[in-house]
């Protein structure tokens, strides 16, 4: 009893619609049809929970251009919890498909934000087998994802991590204080693929971050020397003069 059903006569759920679309599929519309320039209007999916109608969340696709073309048609969605009876904004996913956690305007394609306490990401792997781990992979290939090809060229950056602060209040910008950098350093080939590993800091003379330490493709580490030609080499420069301080090993 009470139950609604669209395209079937014996619903299962308060209202079941169903359809037949082979090759296509079954669409639910809600439409807003405010025809203003505003930006305030939306359509939203509220979830409510109890005989007292408590709050349990709302899904809303919200208007952030005018709508008075096809160019400024832009929306975005809106995910909001409850706690204590009040929606909270939990998550977005804005008309460039970024997605933002905890901020409503992410400035990559996932950007988590925490205000007052740790912006944390965990990778947690259950298992018996000791092969299973957490893993991140930092990937990169020419060409397109529907057409990939091999990274063709030599000293291009295959991934980095950025340790990066804000430089000022209100208006500063966030500044790369260290890096770490994985680059070509060579030529691909079929199961061939020479990188190096650079470290670099901000020392605080300047904007931008140098190279303070690389690990080479063929294991040579270099302090203060991209290029180290020992398996280790330290470089030291100053205003005056260049000291090297250099270590050598081999075979007799």
């Amino acid at each position: 009893a009470g139950k609604v059903g669209i395209g079937t006569s014996s619903p299962d759920q308060p209202l079941d619609v169903r359809s037949t679309a082979a090759g296509a599929g079954t669409i639910i519309k809600i439409v807003n049809e405010d025809t203003t320039s505003s930006t305030d209007e939306y359509c939203a999916f509220e979830a409510q929970i109890h005989t007292s109608e408590r709050k349990a969340g709302v899904i809303s696709f919200n208007k952030i251009g005018d709508y008075q073309s096809d160019a400024n048609a832009d929306s975005v969605m809106k995910f909001h919890t409850a706690k204590n009876n009040t929606n909270t904004f939990a998550m977005i996913i804005d008309e460039d498909q970024n997605v933002g956690i905890n901020t409503t305007s992410p400035d990559a394609q996932l950007e988590i934000s925490k205000d007052g306490a740790n912006a944390t990401l965990a990778l947690t792997s259950y298992s018996d087998s000791g092969s299973h781990l957490p893993a991140i992979y930092l990937r990169k290939a020419d060409g397109t994802e529907a057409d990939p090809d091999k990274v063709a060229g030599d000293n291009d950056v295959l991934g980095a991590i950025y340790f990066q602060g804000l430089d000022a209040d209100s208006s500063g910008s966030f500044l790369t204080g260290a890096a770490i950098i994985g680059r070509m350093n060579g030529t691909v080939g079929d199961d061939v693929f020479p990188a190096d590993l650079e470290f670099w800091v901000n020392t605080g003379a300047a904007t931008t971050a140098i190279q303070a330490m690389t690990i080479l493709e063929d294991g040579n580490v270099g302090i203060g020397d991209d290029s180290p030609d020992y398996p280790l080499s330290v470089q030291v420069a100053d205003s005056a003069t260049t000291t090297n301080a250099t270590m050598r090993g081999g075979a007799g």
